[in-house]
């Protein structure tokens, strides 16, 4: 089973790519990375978090997917979502997927409507974000 893919991103022929791939436990530090250079943009979005996490310990048994804020807007959410819907129904055999955004995250909300999510209602206090317990918008994508 392969999961891994290159998917081209960005607007206008950029030839830019995203790797998408599992995560392996010799990517912590880099995650770690990623998550503490971009604490400051996640934090609305995010469970709060304490300082461990930004460790390369911190990240041994986490699973995530975030979009760095430098490449926020030009296709790689769009992107990475529909190469993990093409993942599940290809490679995995998944019947449904589904996903939550925050209330007010309209971005997500509209790449998971670009990708084919459908909205299935609200799960309230889903998650404590930003130290308050958050309602979360769930969508849902049935693959067959």
């Amino acid at each position: 089973m392969n999961l891994v893919r290159s998917v081209p991103i960005g607007r206008g022929g950029s030839g830019d790519q995203l790797l998408l791939r599992p995560l392996e436990l010799s990517d912590a530090a880099d995650l770690a990375g990623a998550y503490l250079r971009n604490r400051g943009h996640l934090a609305p979005w995010e469970p709060t978090r304490d300082d461990g996490f930004f460790t390369e310990h911190g990240q041994e048994a986490v699973i995530r997917a975030k979009i760095d804020q430098d490449r926020t807007g030009g296709g790689a959410a769009s992107a990475a979502v529909a190469a993990v819907v093409d993942m599940a129904t290809q490679e995995l055999d998944l019947h449904r997927i589904q996903a939550a955004t925050l209330l007010h995250n309209a971005p997500s909300q509209a790449v998971l409507g670009r990708c084919g999510f459908d909205r299935i209602g609200v799960a309230p206090s889903y998650l404590q974000i930003a130290g308050e317990w958050q309602d979360h918008v769930l969508f849902q994508r049935i693959l067959f």
